[in-house]
Parts: structure tokens; sequence; C-alpha cells
């Protein structure tokens, strides 16, 4: 086999693979991006209702009040990096939450 039949055979091949690359990498790196948005927004939305429910456990001294708290601690706990864990922990120790 010469060097023409070989390009011949194999232009082909590079050609799909190349194809097949171009689409799944941006696919990639969207997809990432789009699940790093998510993240964020789902810890925003947690710090948001554990200040709220803070909020409303200060006004109030119900049943309903501190199981709001007691709910938006446990989802900041879950979703936190390990220095929001910490922190809090310690919060709810000061506090005796």
């Amino acid at each position: 086999m010469n060097i023409e039949t070989l390009i011949q055979v194999f232009a082909p091949f590079i050609g799909i693979i190349i194809a097949v690359l171009s689409v799944s990498l941006p696919y990639f790196f969207t997809k990432r991006n789009q699940l790093r948005v998510d993240e964020c927004r789902l810890k925003e939305e947690s710090y948001l209702n554990l200040i709220k429910a803070l909020s409303e456990n200060v006004n109030s001294n119900d049943d309903e009040a501190k199981r709001k708290l007691s709910n938006a601690h446990n989802h900041v706990l879950l979703i936190g990096s390990s220095d929001v864990v910490v922190n809090l922990r310690r919060f709810a120790k000061l506090t005796k939450c």
C-alpha cells in the first residue's frame, strides 16, 4: 500500500472523529457550565431561605418558625462547603439552635 491509498482509507475516519469531537466538546463544556450555574443558584436559594427562617424565628416563637429554621439549617448543611458547615455549626452552638 502506498501513501495515497492509506490517505484515501483513513481520511473518512479522521473526518468522522473530528466531527464527533466538534459536537461532543462544546456539549460537554456547556453542560458542565450549566451544572455550576444550577449549583450556585441552589446554594443562593438555600442561604436566603436560612436567613429568612432565622428572621422569622427571631420575630416569633411558634413551632412553625422553628420547623422552617430547622429545615433551612439542614438544607444548608447538605449543600454548603466545609467552611460554611463549620461556621454554621459554630453559630448554632452560640445561639443554641
